[in-house]
């Protein structure tokens, strides 16, 4: 069995050439992170053809808000998500009313509390890995998204009345650095 031995100078040589491999892959190795996406699509009645609203990354946790105005109460109704483990999860939902369909009861494994004029439906464990959502009008809903960071959008003034459709993807960093 041979041994090699490396002179003090090789040694060196050794150290530099692993560190610049190790910096000219890291670029690489970075670009081809996994992570999730949040994928927002405009579906047809059908559901045969959806057109992309929304291709965006999203960390573990990250806060998905929606708000609207009820149809019947005329309140608004504010619904918190976060993504955690590839699903969209329903984490919190604030209302000002609990009639006409808005929750009136603490969920099995959430809470219900009062914090004027709110009341906050926490919890409860639903998720989703495919959230099927209606956008509302000036007449009829108002929808405002919120992507935390990125700014709110009035969904309501850029897709009426249009069905959308929220899918968590895995996706690749690449993917948003270089748009492909």
């Amino acid at each position: 069995m041979a041994t090699v031995f490396l002179s003090a100078n090789g040694r060196y040589r050794f150290r530099v050439v692993a560190v610049i491999v190790f910096i000219a892959l890291t670029p690489v190795l970075a670009a081809l992170w996994p992570l999730d996406a949040l994928q927002i699509s405009l579906a047809t009645p059908e559901m045969s053809d959806e057109t992309q609203v929304l291709h965006a990354p999203v960390l573990l946790g990250q806060t998905i808000r929606n708000t609207i105005i009820h149809s019947v109460q005329l309140t608004p109704v504010i619904d918190t998500y976060h993504i955690q483990e590839g699903s969209i999860w329903a984490w919190e939902e604030r209302i000002m009313s609990h009639n006409a369909g808005l929750p009136s009861l603490k969920p099995k494994r959430g809470r219900f509390l009062y914090d004027s004029p709110w009341m906050i439906v926490q919890g409860g464990g639903q998720s989703w890995k495919t959230l099927y959502y209606r956008v509302g009008t000036e007449t009829f809903g108002k929808n405002e998204l919120c992507i935390f960071p990125r700014p709110c959008r009035e969904l309501w003034r850029e897709l009426p009345g249009k069905r959308i459709v929220f899918h968590v993807v895995p996706s690749r960093l690449c993917h948003f650095v270089f748009h492909v």
